[in-house]
């Protein structure tokens, strides 16, 4: 079993060029993960069919369980990007690693379509 889970992904499905798109991810730890504070890191990449890799690197929050991002065992963390050039597509893929370094695999997890429009 996973020691934190992804339990949603949430993102507009279309948005302005040039604009702020916020993506919103809620992820829980289990309760002995979080009392120990263990270490976490999330990813998340924004790949576009024209523009590719959002800033050619996922955005990334890394820390301990327990941290002000991680201040409780379930959790919205929201990661913000600015939309490229229109007419594009993108998808988005978050990532959640845990474990003594935040190096383990945990959870996946994907939304999309998001139309970025003139």
């Amino acid at each position: 079993m996973a020691n934190l889970i992804i339990n949603s992904l949430t993102v507009p499905t279309n948005i302005k060029q040039g604009t702020a798109l916020t993506i919103a991810l809620s992820v829980t730890a289990q309760q002995e993960d979080f009392d120990e504070g263990a270490a976490y890191n999330l990813l998340v990449f924004v790949n576009g069919l024209s523009a590719g890799l959002l800033g050619g690197a996922p955005l990334v929050k890394k820390g301990t369980l327990q941290d002000a991002t991680f201040n409780a065992t379930s959790v919205i963390v929201n990661f913000t990007v600015n939309a490229g050039s229109s007419p594009d597509v993108y998808t988005i893929t978050a990532l959640a690693l845990g474990g003594p370094s935040g190096a383990i695999f945990e959870t996946i997890s994907s939304a999309g379509p998001v139309v970025v429009h003139a």
